[in-house]
Parts: C-alpha cells; structure tokens; sequence
C-alpha cells in the first residue's frame, strides 16, 4: 500500500492512570468510616503515587466502562419521566403537580447515579448537625454539587467535608437505626 493512500489525523487522548500509595491521616476517636475515608480523600493530592496502570481513551468518545451509569440513559428516563408528566404537550399544567413530576424525575435520575463516579457530592458538618443548602444553609436538606465545590462553606467546628450522598445517606441512615 502506498503511502499516499493514507491521510493524517488528530485526537486529543485522555491517560487515566492508576497508581498507589499508602495514606495516614488523624480523625476523631468516633469517627466512622466515610469521616475516615473522606480524610483520607482531602489529604492524597498532597502524596506521590507510583503509577502501575493506565487506560487511555479519545477525548470526547466516552468514558471508561468504569465511568459509570450510561449517561445517556439516565437522561432518557429523566425525559421520559417528564413527558410522561405532561411536559411533552401543549395542554395547561398544575404548577403544583409540575414540581412534583420534576422533583420525583430528579430523585430518579440521581438514585440511577448512586454509587457512581457521577453521582452529586453533599457538604457535611458533624458540628452542624446537617449539611449546606446554598439557599438555606446547615440543614437536613443537602445541596448536590455534580462538581466538586472550590471551597467548602464555613462550619462551626471547622469540619465541614465533601462527600459523596451515598456515603451521606448511609450516615442518616446508620444515625436514624442507632436512635
């Protein structure tokens, strides 16, 4: 084959490396295991990894199979969801029914999301007793953060951390059993 027969292209490629390293971090004497693992998280930018694995991928062309749910998918549902709810025609909605139809597909699409590498982040204060709503500040109603905030708002202990809602959840939910 003659080289003429070839042209010359260009892709942006993504290298998502893997390697180790062993993290020690001080916590609270009562401290469960998403406080620690979370510790742990904040801290490991600050450590040197030694890289023993990579995967590489063309920008834009998706995710490792480890990246998640489909996207697409969840945004389906989400769709489907909100047409099934009247969103698709031109006849009047209830404002009231509206809000609970988005509300009950966004509590659909992010139990989809669980567990995921997509899946919205929560700020948590043990000190605060709760989390932070940008709107109302420290309370049981978290806000979800699909990127990780720059900064994390000010806590009475100074303890506020970023977690993932599955790792919050599952404190409310350890908390609600303990009582």
């Amino acid at each position: 084959m003659n080289t003429n027969d070839h042209k010359q292209v260009t892709r942006t490629v993504c290298r998502v490396g893997y390697g180790f390293a062993q993290v020690t971090v001080k916590v609270a004497p009562d401290a469960g295991e998403a406080a620690i693992e979370q510790a742990i998280l904040d801290v490991a930018g600050n450590h040197s990894f030694s890289e023993k694995d990579a995967e590489y991928a063309i920008e834009g062309a998706g995710k490792p199979a480890s990246a998640g749910p489909d996207t697409a998918k969840v945004l389906a549902r989400l769709l489907d969801r909100l047409a099934s709810a009247g969103f698709c025609a031109d006849d009047p909605i209830n404002g009231g029914d509206a809000v609970d139809a988005v509300s009950q597909a966004y509590d659909e699409a992010i139990e989809s999301l669980s567990g995921s590498e997509l899946e919205p982040y929560v700020i948590y204060a043990p000190s605060e007793e709760g989390c932070w709503n940008d709107e109302d500040g420290w309370g049981a109603s978290p806000a979800h953060y699909f990127e990780r905030p720059e900064q994390l708002p000010t806590s009475a202990g100074n303890d506020a951390v970023l977690m993932r809602l599955c790792q919050w959840q599952a404190m409310q939910e350890a908390a609600d059993t303990g009582r």
